[in-house]
Order: C-alpha cells, then structure tokens, then sequence
C-alpha cells in the first residue's frame, strides 16, 4: 500500500479552466491544509483531491491530458485516494458528454453521462441554470451529514448527470430532476459549487477533507 506524504491534506487540480481562488479561500476558512497543484506528479503525494471546472467537456479533458493530469487522477482513484469533481469537474469523471464536439472520453471514473437542460418558457426554465436552487437527498450519503433536506446551493451549469444513475444521491429540479450529488466508493461530485454556497457547502468540504 502506498504511504501518502500529505494525509487528509487536499490537492485543488488547477489545469488551467477553473477557479481556484474561491476554493483555497474556502479551505482556508475551514482550516483544511490545501495547496494548488499545477504538477500532475505532485497528486501521488495526496490522499484527497479536488478537481474544479468552468468551461466545455472538451477542453477540459484536452487541458487533462496535456498537463497529464488524466492517467494521474485515475491512478490515484485506483490507488483508493478521495476524489471530489465540482460542476464541470464533475461531469468530467462520467464515461462522455452531449457537450462534446468530437466525442471524447471522460475520465470514466463513474458511469454515466451528460446531457444539455432544455429551457422552457412555459415553465419558465432558463439555460443555463443559474443561482440558488434546493437538493432533494435520496440516499445516504458521506457529503450530505448533517445537510438538512432541501438546503439551498448555488448552482452554475448547462449539462447535467441523469437522476437514473445509481450512484445518485441527491437531486435538484430544473425543468426535470438530475443529479445533485454522487457517491462511488471514493469518487463523487457535486454539480453546485460548495465552495461558494455559504456555510453548508464549506460543511461538504470539511466532510469531504475528513473522510479516511
């Protein structure tokens, strides 16, 4: 088994389309040791790992492989470390997504994949979603203790995991249901940014930092 130099310490993935500031201010908050990491060969060195995303599911899995991200994180989901994916690092740890202009793979590291939301002025749905919108938990989860039902999180996001996933554990409704939050063994997500939705998303990082 291998020995991790920085246990319980977590590694923000900075590959280059994500906003790190407001997730190492978060950390900071909750006293969690953290350091941003620009070196694909630093990540064998933690036990948790934090991969973030703004933008498309083709340049950030292009922006992956390039800085040899890609092989790394899956080795280190293999190796049993902790993997947290917000918002479109999220979807990046499914199989593929509609998003995608030329059909490239995710790290595959859960099954599933993502779809665009469609808007409906009847229901008066707009794309992308944007803002404040409540969870509905629908399993048991290690992310969620003691996360009150319908707690509200602060969402940004186009594309979407379907709530059919057996992975799911919480979902949120915009025009349809879909997936909140997954848990597989030691990979999950969240398709709201914790790190900006106030005390209860900085509950989900401190649960996530925790987990041994």
């Amino acid at each position: 088994m291998t020995v991790l130099m920085y246990k319980n310490k977590v590694a923000i993935i900075d590959y280059g389309i994500n906003n790190i500031s407001s997730l190492t201010k978060a950390f900071n908050t909750i006293n969690v040791e953290n350091k941003v990491v620009e070196n694909y060969k630093e990540l064998k060195n933690f036990s948790h790992l934090i991969l973030p995303g703004i933008g498309s599911f083709d340049y950030g899995i292009n922006n992956l492989k390039e800085k040899g991200f890609k092989d790394e994180i899956i080795n280190s989901a293999e190796k049993g470390c902790f993997i947290l994916g917000i918002c479109l690092g999220m979807q990046l740890l499914f199989e593929k997504s509609e998003e995608s202009q030329s059909n490239v793979t995710g790290l595959s590291l859960a099954k599933g994949e993502c779809s665009k939301l469609k808007s409906s002025n009847q229901l008066k749905v707009r794309v992308p979603h944007i803002g404040w919108n409540s969870l509905k938990i629908t399993k048991p989860s290690k992310l969620l203790k003691s996360i009150p039902n319908n707690s509200d999180f602060y969402f940004v996001h186009s594309y979407y995991v379907s709530n059919e996933n057996s992975t799911s554990v919480a979902v949120c409704k915009h025009g349809i249901e879909f997936t909140a939050v997954f848990e597989f063994e030691n990979i999950m997500g969240t398709q709201f940014h914790p790190e900006k939705s106030f005390s209860r998303g900085l509950n989900i990082l401190k649960q996530f930092s925790s987990l041994s």
